[in-house]
């Protein structure tokens, strides 16, 4: 079976470019499909966000998400352009999928798979037992800023050297409690994330976090915001804190980014919490193995 797939791809990256490596290395080794040019001759197009169909293939869009800001909103024209042209539609999480609805206004034949990552590294939690890493290939939206003031007041609380470990380049200042990896490559990400011993992510509105996928993967409990599709991938396997409500209207570009005193303080106990966390993470389901079986099932059954 031919599978051509249309979207950025890079082995050497995370986020859709490093997804989009490996769905296809996986699909090709372990699931018997051939990997052909987008150009080619294919049984099965994969699109990711938005694309145009081929001719004689079954078609698929992979939506990551869309725009919910006022000032990206039109941008939101081709993903459901294309979404009506596809015969059918891959969401990374039931939220995506519901956004999707509430934006479109309409609905579409469609398929939840989480986005999955291999595992390179064993979280060893007791290592650092007051160091919780996050992700710092940094846009504004992710709160960096909020996570350190809650880090601060958390301390403050506790009378606890609790340390803040960025993984990646930050583009603001850190203050003395916080360090940072500076830039490495994807490869070393877990290596980096299994010294630590819980992950937080906290961004407003995502999706299906691919930073998330691997520190459960490593074994990292992780403490996130109460919206969004990250407290669908982290289930029992942390600590969702209450810090966030939306109504589905559009937003001011970047106004989730605020976070004011009340949230601060509410996201500090969050932080007391996650270091309290003492279950064992094992989320074998968030394999790339077990992705990769996903997308390739859903595929066969399609083609038939």
């Amino acid at each position: 079976m031919k599978i051509s797939i249309d979207g950025e791809i890079d082995a050497t990256k995370g986020g859709r470019q490093g997804f989009l490596s490996m769905l296809s290395e996986y699909l090709a080794i372990h699931h018997g499909f051939k990997i052909v040019g987008k150009n080619d001759k294919s049984d099965i197009h994969l699109n990711s966000i938005h694309g145009s169909v081929k001719s004689g293939a079954v078609n698929f869009l992979r939506i990551d998400g869309i725009y919910y800001d006022h000032e990206r909103l039109s941008k939101n024209k081709s993903i459901f352009k294309s979404a009506k042209t596809h015969d059918h539609i891959i969401f990374q999480s039931e939220f995506s999928k519901v956004n999707f609805e509430k934006f479109a206004g309409w609905s579409i034949p469609c398929s939840i798979i989480f986005n999955g990552a291999e595992r390179k590294a064993v979280a060893n939690r007791g290592v650092n037992d007051l160091v919780i890493g996050c992700s710092a290939k940094w846009r504004v939206n992710k709160r960096l800023d909020g996570i350190v003031r809650a880090i601060e007041v958390a301390r403050k609380r506790t009378n606890r050297n609790i340390r803040l470990k960025v993984i990646g380049a930050p583009d603001v200042p850190l203050p003395s409690f916080c360090f940072s990896t500076g830039h490495i490559d994807n490869a070393r990400v877990q290596h980096e994330l299994s010294s630590c011993k819980a992950f937080a992510h906290v961004c407003h509105i995502e999706s299906c976090p691919n930073s998330v996928v691997e520190a459960l993967i490593v074994g990292l409990p992780v403490l996130c915001n109460n919206i969004g599709g990250t407290r669908e991938l982290v289930k029992s396997d942390g600590v969702i804190s209450n810090i966030d409500s939306w109504d589905w209207h559009p937003i001011k570009h970047m106004q989730s980014t605020k976070m004011n005193e009340m949230q601060i303080d509410t996201l500090s106990n969050g932080i007391i919490d996650i270091l309290e966390f003492n279950n064992n993470v094992i989320r074998d389901d968030l394999l790339m193995s077990n992705s990769a079986k996903m997308y390739a099932d859903l595929f066969k059954r399609k083609i038939k």
